[in-house]
């Protein structure tokens, strides 16, 4: 079994958050190094900030992408050359009060490290964030079998032109955490 997630064009976050608090929030910087954007993703009403729930890990690090979509990209085209290039420069602004007046939205769908997350299988680990209140990918889906990956592809591939928001193609996870490592 696989997660095939829809891969947004946009640049990628990483969030640290302890005791279900948001404390910190990294960009890839220049893949060795990430660049500290927390004052900026602070203004970013996509990423919860506190997360009460008693199954939320006490240490992880949540992964997702940063973008704006298509339809919000069209008052700022006089400024940007596409929706990803106007989603890094609000980013790297010096004052987060300019950042907040994009519409920068976050979608989630992975973790980089975890202590205490009872979860097995990507999947399930899409659907609890969700109800940790962290938006995903609606198109992300949970698909069996080789020939229904190639299926998936050509669906997407005939809605990509209605998608409100870039996509540089499908990332197919294998479902389960422990086959993946």
């Amino acid at each position: 079994s696989y997660s095939a997630e829809p891969k947004i064009d946009g640049i990628s976050a990483s969030l640290t958050y302890k005791n279900g608090i948001f404390e910190k929030g990294l960009s890839r910087g220049d893949g060795k190094e990430g660049e500290d954007i927390t004052s900026n993703l602070f203004t970013v009403k996509d990423i919860p900030k506190k997360i009460l729930s008693n199954d939320f890990p006490q240490d992880i690090d949540i992964r997702g992408e940063i973008f704006i979509q298509n339809s919000d990209f069209n008052n700022l085209k006089e400024k940007f050359a596409n929706p990803r290039n106007a989603a890094s420069g609000s980013l790297r602004q010096k004052n987060p009060e300019d950042t907040k007046k994009i519409p920068l939205k976050f979608i989630a769908y992975t973790f980089g490290y975890e202590k205490g997350l009872k979860i097995n299988n990507q999947f399930d680990f899409l659907k609890q964030l969700d109800k940790w209140g962290f938006k995903t990918n609606p198109l992300n889906k949970f698909i069996t079998g080789v020939k229904n990956l190639i299926n998936n592809y050509k669906d997407i591939e005939k809605k990509r032109a209605d998608i409100d928001f870039d996509i540089d193609g499908i990332v197919y996870k294998i479902n389960e955490f422990t086959l993946q490592k």
